[in-house]
């Protein structure tokens, strides 16, 4: 979906992007990860 983007489309997802990760606290970012190695688990059986 990303790559139909236009430039300007694409500036703002990397925007709003950036400033998600510049606001994560370690924590966060930690049970996000757990969340992620978990789907992935399943997801691969």
């Amino acid at each position: 979906m990303i790559h139909n983007f236009t430039r300007d489309q694409k500036r703002i997802y990397d925007e709003w992007r950036e400033r998600e990760v510049e606001t994560m606290t370690q924590e966060t970012f930690e049970k996000q990860m757990a969340s992620l190695e978990l789907m992935m688990a399943r997801l691969c059986g």
